[in-house]
This record gives structure tokens, sequence and C-alpha cells, in this order.
């Protein structure tokens, strides 16, 4: 057998290191955006419906934070006037208004 074992052990120790961050990264950024403000036993969801709102907008600049019907707290979720309920900040809705 040529070459050095020692070169192998290190190569193969930086793709086990690599692939790791591969699949744990992303996981944990999945995890922040997957958070569900709200409790689908207590909200409307007829109304979340017909408004078509979703956990995580499409566009940054229209998520709820920035709507002028939201009210945030600390964790990303806050209230919605709309809604009558808990929203994520980065959720949106169709009747997301600017804030004035």
């Amino acid at each position: 057998m040529s070459g050095n074992p020692l070169s192998r052990r290190i190569l193969m120790r930086h793709c086990v290191q690599a692939l790791a961050l591969g699949v744990l990264v992303p996981l944990a950024a999945r995890a922040e955006t997957d958070q569900v403000c709200a409790d689908p036993g207590s909200e409307d969801q007829g109304l979340r419906k017909s408004l078509s709102y979703v956990e995580q907008s499409a566009d940054a600049t229209k998520a709820c934070g920035g709507c002028g019907f939201f009210t945030g707290t600390a964790n990303g979720c806050g209230e919605c006037q709309i809604l009558q309920g808990t929203v994520h900040s980065r959720g949106h809705c169709d009747s997301w208004s600017p804030r004035a």
C-alpha cells in the first residue's frame, strides 16, 4: 500500500465535517422559519384561508412585520387585527397593507 494514511484520515475527517455542516446548517435555518405562531384549534382557519395567509411570505418586503395591522412580540409572533389572532412576523395575507 502506498500513500500516507494520516493524509487519508485528515481527508476523511474534513469530508465528514463538510457533510455534517451541509446537513445541520440548513436544518437549523429551516427550524427558524418553520415556527408556526397560530394555534390551529383556536384560530379562525376559514378567515385565514380566505385571505390566503401563509407563515412565510414569498416577498420579504410584504411580510406581516411590515404591515399596519400587525403588532409584534419578541419571539417573531404577533397579533393581527384583520385575522384576529396570532400570526408570524414573516407571514403574509391578501390584506397586507404597509405601515403608515
